[in-house]
């Protein structure tokens, strides 16, 4: 086994180190991610482009009648 001072070793942890660094910082932004797309989106446009006009809805009435 080697010791611990060896420049392996050392190089070793450093990349150890460096990885968890970078795996904490992908969790974090994977959790951030989730927190944002539970807000609901705005739907004001949404439900202007479903309203029905007052034109369609008279036609409507009238193919109901005959």
């Amino acid at each position: 086994m080697r010791a611990p001072s060896s420049p392996s070793n050392r190089r070793a942890e450093r990349v150890a180190l460096r990885e968890r660094r970078m795996f904490a910082k992908v969790v974090k932004d994977i959790n951030d991610a989730r927190k944002t797309t539970l807000k609901k989106p705005k739907t004001a446009r949404k439900q202007k482009s479903e309203r029905v006009s007052p034109l369609t809805r008279r036609m409507k009435k009238v193919k109901l009648t005959k």
